[in-house]
């Protein structure tokens, strides 16, 4: 079930995030706050955060393949018991 679950998400965010894309695309600048303008800092922690977020998902990925593996090992034990 969770394999179908991961599917859909998948396709989900990437929907969402071309959304995003198209609503940032053609927004039109605000001028209430003309003020404030992009810094490194803002930058560092977007980049900072993209990062952690990427980092989270392939770390998932490797404890799904540990997992598989784990399971096809237990497989082979048990049906080689029973």
């Amino acid at each position: 079930m969770l394999p179908n679950a991961m599917e859909v998400m998948k396709y989900i965010g990437a929907a969402y995030i071309l959304w995003l894309a198209i609503h940032i695309a053609f927004s039109k600048p605000s001028t209430e706050n003309a003020e404030q303008s992009a810094s490194f800092l803002k930058g560092f922690r977007l980049v900072s955060a993209l990062a952690i977020f990427l980092g989270a998902g392939m770390e998932m990925s490797l404890l799904w393949d540990l997992f598989d593996v784990l399971m096809g090992l237990w497989r082979s034990l048990t049906f080689r018991l029973f």
